[in-house]
């Protein structure tokens, strides 16, 4: 069913109405943001798509899905003040960790988490037409995701998909001072993994220019950005140091108060399949073909452990 088009009027009586109706999609072609009616949903899911999908299976009727001109949203901030700015960034280089802390963190009903929302991915193309209007739009879009829809919420958290730490300027630029990790891992098992699996953007243009057609050279890309983001707030994390043990240390870094009883539920959430929408118990995967690690990247890496170790200084 075609979402039914709202002038700004309209979609201030919607959100007046809806304490879940946040914003979920942008078509970069006519420039219409989807809007949709999470309810109380709370999103367990460690990627947002299948937050989504899981909260239509649940409900017995369809939730209310809009769409708006990005004007309509810009105008719409002013009703939402019950909503959460960003609290915490998750960064990464992909396969080494992101989607088990993002996973972890959602256990708690105190936490907005939204992992690799397609919304976020979306902006970007749109964001470098928009000139000084950028930050400005970057911030309605991000902290109207963040509505509380449940009382109980007191965090909004992001997990970016693992490119976006190319744009960690202009994010740490628009919501400055919000703390932040960049996840990595040893390259020999990242790579064999992105070649056993390749990411779903690879070799396909993500809208501010760049365009990876081997693991090898986003990998790169990836430590050397991370790398390169210095702030107090900004940490990296090798996926070795993402345990039970280290949860507390990166949950105060990351400005997350919980309860002993709710940090029992974020740290079983290691014993679980991370990348399963459903529970299930953890198993290794065969790790497949090791690939060679190109000396420059092996040279990032050994940076960022160095810095990791500096940034933590885990017992």
């Amino acid at each position: 069913m075609t979402p039914t088009i709202l002038s700004s009027a309209d979609l201030a009586l919607e959100i007046n109405q809806r304490s879940g109706l946040i914003p979920v999609a942008l078509d970069t072609a006519s420039l219409e943001v989807t809007w949709f009616d999470l309810g109380e949903y709370h999103c367990y899911q460690g990627f947002f798509r299948d937050a989504l999908r899981f909260c239509r299976a649940l409900r017995k009727d369809e939730p209310a899905t809009f769409r708006t001109s990005l004007d309509a949203l810009l105008s719409a901030g002013a009703l939402m003040g019950d909503a959460l700015p960003p609290s915490g960034f998750i960064f990464h280089a992909g396969r080494c960790g992101s989607t088990l802390l993002t996973r972890a963190l959602a256990r708690s009903r105190q936490n907005i988490v939204f992992g690799e929302a397609s919304l976020h991915n979306q902006l970007w193309a749109t964001l470098q037409n928009e000139g000084a209007r950028a930050p400005e739009l970057y911030r309605a879009v991000l902290t109207a995701m963040g509505r509380r829809r449940l009382a109980s919420y007191q965090h909004h958290l992001i997990k970016f998909t693992s490119w976006t730490i190319l744009k960690s300027p202009f994010i740490r630029a628009t919501f400055p001072g919000v703390p932040a990790v960049f996840l990595f891992r040893d390259p020999e098992r990242m790579l064999a993994s992105y070649h056993r699996e390749p990411a779903p953007w690879m070799g396909l243009p993500i809208g501010f220019g760049s365009v990876w057609h081997t693991p090898e050279s986003a990998v790169e890309d990836f430590f050397r950005a991370g790398l390169e983001t210095l702030a107090p707030c900004f940490r990296v994390l090798e996926y070795s140091d993402l345990t039970t043990a280290n949860l507390p240390r990166i949950l105060l870094h990351l400005g997350v108060e919980c309860s002993p009883a709710e940090l029992r539920q974020m740290t079983s959430e290691f014993l679980l399949d991370a990348k399963s929408a459903v529970p299930k118990p953890f198993e290794s995967r065969p790790q497949g073909p090791v690939q060679p690690v190109p000396e420059q990247i092996q040279s990032l890496y050994l940076q960022l452990r160095e810095r990791a170790a500096t940034d933590w200084q885990f017992q």
